[in-house]
């Protein structure tokens, strides 16, 4: 699902948008293209309508992607039952971004703001929600949506 009304040439795809993101990449005009396909992370599913998959992201400030095979989206719904509503997030296989938290799971969201698990309030500016959380100590995880927080 790439941007309405934009096509893949051969090799390049063109988003609408213009993204400065991989490097040796120019922007022509409104349109950012990439020399890579855009099919990058298997079994990933990309459900924006205009989302570039680059090598190192830095799209959100303070936020690093070490996966070589990312993408940052707008909106995310790659984890079944997970919805990030910020508009500059990212999704990695490894999360390191919150000091001293290992995020393990393989389909995990860190995010700045969390408002994902129903009835939790987040009091921390660096969360993370995992399907299976052995982070935080004395915190067992009984369900799918729990949030293990520094505090």
């Amino acid at each position: 699902m790439l941007c309405p009304r934009v096509r893949v040439v051969s090799r390049c795809t063109c988003y609408v948008q213009v993204y400065v993101l991989c490097p040796g990449v120019r922007v022509v005009s409104r349109c950012t293209c990439y020399v890579q396909v855009y099919v990058l992370c298997p079994g990933v599913r990309v459900v924006s309508r205009c989302t570039c998959c680059v090598h190192v992201c830095v799209l959100c400030p303070g936020v690093r992607v070490v996966s070589r095979c990312e993408c940052c989206v707008q909106v995310y719904v790659l984890c079944p039952g997970v919805r990030v509503v910020s508009r500059c997030e990212c999704c990695v296989h490894v999360c390191v971004l919150c000091p001293r938290v290992r995020v393990v799971s393989r389909c995990t969201c860190c995010v700045q703001v969390y408002v994902l698990c129903p009835g939790v309030r987040v009091v921390s500016r660096c969360e993370c929600c995992v399907q299976v959380c052995v982070l935080c100590p004395g915190v067992r995880v009984v369900s799918r949506c729990e949030c293990c927080v520094q505090v």
